[in-house]
């Protein structure tokens, strides 16, 4: 089946959208049964596969999301939210409990890209501007506020608080 981007999703909800529970190898409890909380995939999704996230773990799927295999393991605390650069599916950023992170090299290698953003910021949207993927926006868990990146994530500007809590830029 398709797998299609759904919100983030953390450790203390209650309210997880799960997309579907399925055996990931790769790992010492490949026999287990995980729920994968995030996808993401770019515009040629059959091309670069289809990447989800559960717990502390990045998966990518190359048939669709009928089987999944651990990608990355390397990126601090829960990981919240994953996109992929819709032109280059190599390049992936990843929010979690520890800030944005970003791979060009499809996860092998991560670099925390944080600066401008809190300490602790904890990372609960992260949208790529289709027009220019350049462009990137953040959202924090706990203060809601909101903050864009021009160039790749290198740098944040804070933009805006709201009083809901965000769960799409």
């Amino acid at each position: 089946p398709l797998v299609r981007g759904t919100p983030a999703c953390d450790s203390k909800s209650r309210a997880k959208t799960r997309i579907e529970t399925r055996k990931i190898s790769g790992t010492r409890k490949s026999s287990r049964r995980t729920t994968i909380c995030s996808t993401a995939a770019s515009g040629r999704a059959s091309a670069g596969g289809v990447f989800g996230c559960a717990a502390g773990i990045v998966l990518k799927s190359m048939d669709m999301g009928n089987s999944w295999s651990v990608v990355s393991n390397a990126i601090p605390g829960f990981i919240n939210v994953l996109a992929v650069h819709p032109a280059v599916p190599a390049t992936l950023y990843a929010g979690s409990e520890a800030g944005v992170f970003k791979t060009s090299d499809g996860g092998s290698t991560w670099t925390r890209v944080s600066k401008g953003l809190p300490a602790g910021f904890n990372a609960a949207v992260l949208t790529i501007a289709p027009s220019s993927p350049s462009t990137l926006y953040t959202s924090d868990t706990r203060s809601n506020a909101q903050y864009r990146s021009i160039d790749g994530g290198a740098n944040w500007t804070y933009i805006a608080s709201r009083n809901a809590r965000v769960l799409a830029v």
